[in-house]
């Protein structure tokens, strides 16, 4: 049997200190668009399995959707971009031999072996847990059940009630967009077939660009990566074309917070954001908090509830990439460890 505190992984960020939470995101504890029938199978499948992988790729609703069945059933969930090891998750959890009830692993891109190695570990300390994991792919735990999430449905035979005209519509509608439930709209869902994240980036700036001219940025830039990368799976190509649009909207300013931020391996606080991102030249302490709005406004942060931010994976990969780009990786690490000393 593996030993917990045997497993590690690596990445950009610095881990913080993991904390187990409930209803992180703002649908889980509310109105939860266009999953209602995953959401109701998956909680079936839980009362026979142990084990419930969900598949898919970066922007597709793993997180969400897995969220919202920990808010149901009140379970914790870890996010293991944060942990430094499996020690820290038994740690955080308080897990013992007679725990029970379901817990959600999110994030399970670890390197193969390790996330399984973790579960069945805890799976043999704790014979009464059950376990919900994400991933882009199957774990590899003995028995586990995967799922491949699937994009949300697209419109057909002029109806408007699919999910992801749903969803598009009620993003657009709390950036301040009214009106916009036309035929653009159902266009821009299936150019961006249905991935969740792609419509919520998308929807963000519906009050000041109109789904017609979505459709013309969007498209061209979605038909360029095809060309120049054309090994890259369509739906990722479908995210990184949103996000690749979403940045060319941003402030200069905005643009230097985005890639700064993921030296954070998980949710951090506003305060500790801006002791590390600014600068005193490029970024300054007090216009934090405006460009932080910002970025959360255009669906590029997720607020959680007490006040923590973090960036969807997705978004992180993509503003890693421009911090390399920057050459900032080493000095934000080094501001970020002098920083919580």
């Amino acid at each position: 049997m593996s030993d917990p505190s045997a497993t590690g992984r690596g990445g950009a960020g610095v881990p913080d200190a993991p904390g187990p939470v409930v209803a992180r995101d703002r649908d889980v504890a509310g109105r939860f668009v266009g999953r209602e029938r995953d959401v109701a199978e998956l909680r079936a499948l839980l009362r026979d399995e142990r084990v419930i992988t969900l598949v898919g790729p970066g922007g597709i609703g793993k997180t969400r959707l897995a969220g919202r069945i920990a808010y149901l059933e009140r379970a914790k969930v870890v996010e293991l971009g944060c942990i430094a090891d499996g020690r820290s998750v038994v740690k955080a959890l308080d897990v013992h031999p007679a725990s029970s009830g379901l817990l959600v692993l999110d994030g399970c891109d670890l390197p193969r072996g390790d996330c399984a190695g973790l579960v069945a570990a805890l799976a043999a300390r704790c014979p009464g847990l059950r376990f919900l994991l994400t991933g882009r792919r199957a774990a590899g735990v003995p028995g586990e059940l995967v799922r491949r999430v699937p994009p949300l449905a697209l419109p057909g035979d002029g109806r408007t009630d699919a999910g992801s005209v749903e969803l598009f519509v009620e993003r657009a509608a709390a950036a301040g967009a009214r009106g916009v439930a036309d035929r653009d709209v159902e266009r821009v869902c299936r150019l961006l077939e249905g991935v969740p994240l792609a419509l919520e980036l998308a929807a963000a700036h519906a009050r000041s660009i109109a789904p017609a001219r979505m459709l013309q940025r969007i498209g061209g830039r979605h038909g360029l990566l095809r060309v120049v990368d054309p090994a890259v799976p369509g739906r990722a190509r479908t995210v990184w074309a949103v996000l690749e649009w979403s940045h060319e909207l941003l402030s200069p300013k905005e643009r230097v917070l985005l890639r700064r931020l993921p030296v954070f391996a998980g949710a951090f606080d506003p305060e500790l954001a801006a002791r590390v991102c600014a600068d005193g030249g490029l970024l300054r302490g007090a216009e934090l908090p405006g460009l932080l709005s910002g970025l959360a406004d255009k669906a590029l942060v997720v607020r959680q509830a007490g006040g923590r931010l973090r960036l969807h994976g997705v978004v992180k990969e993509y503003a890693a990439e421009r911090s390399r780009e920057a050459a900032e990786e080493a000095w934000l690490r080094d501001r970020h460890l002098r920083r919580r000393e």
